[in-house]
């Protein structure tokens, strides 16, 4: 998704002043849009860039030692960005899950400035598509509809947060948005109004 785009290039520039090499790798192969997002906006950030693709130790161990010499001049990567990772990793999830089962988030951040900081962002459970009924969690007399993400992170310094069916790729139903609302409750939601 495109939000990995943006947390890809802020984690590298605030991280990465002086690192110019960079190898990429996930362990979902090149096909899937997310590495391919990841390269493309890594690329287009300045930085000269490598994918390599295996199990995921392996394709690290490979880059460094075979690939980096070919593609960086003798030089070893400043940096090895992974993942996002595709599926689940886990046959059953931990106990521990912070998330439901079958449930992903997709989480815009807004861009930082003066008076953006990350310190000030504060944190709005949205939907993904705009809500045409009244099918969301209820929370903050919003009458069952949440705000879509792309007018919470218009709106300023507001970081959306989106339950997605992960099978589906829609937003998830009202069951599993009131979950991980208790769940991630310590985030501090606040209340939206459009």
């Amino acid at each position: 998704m495109i939000e990995i785009q943006a947390l890809a290039l802020g984690l590298l520039s605030s991280s990465l002043a002086e690192a110019q090499n960079i190898l990429l790798t996930n362990d979902d192969g090149w096909a899937v849009a997310q590495i391919r997002a990841q390269f493309n906006a890594i690329l287009a950030a300045g930085y000269n860039v490598s994918i390599k693709i295996y199990v995921m130790v392996d394709s690290v161990r490979f880059g460094i030692q075979t690939l980096a010499p070919t593609f960086f001049g003798d030089a070893k990567p400043d940096f090895v960005v992974s993942g996002p990772n595709i599926g689940a990793l886990f046959a059953q999830p931990p106990s521990s899950a912070v998330l439901p089962p079958g449930v992903i988030l997709n989480v815009n951040f807004p861009a930082l400035s003066d008076t953006c900081t990350s310190e000030t962002v504060q944190w709005v459970l949205t939907r993904v598509f705009p809500a045409i009924l009244p099918l969301d969690v209820v929370t903050c007399d919003n009458g069952g509809k949440l705000p879509d993400e792309s007018t919470v992170v218009g709106a300023g310094c507001f970081t959306s947060v989106s339950v997605v069916d992960a099978v589906l790729e829609i937003d998830a139903d009202r069951g599993r948005q009131a979950d991980v609302l208790a769940r991630l409750s310590a985030l501090g939601f606040v209340c939206f109004s459009q």
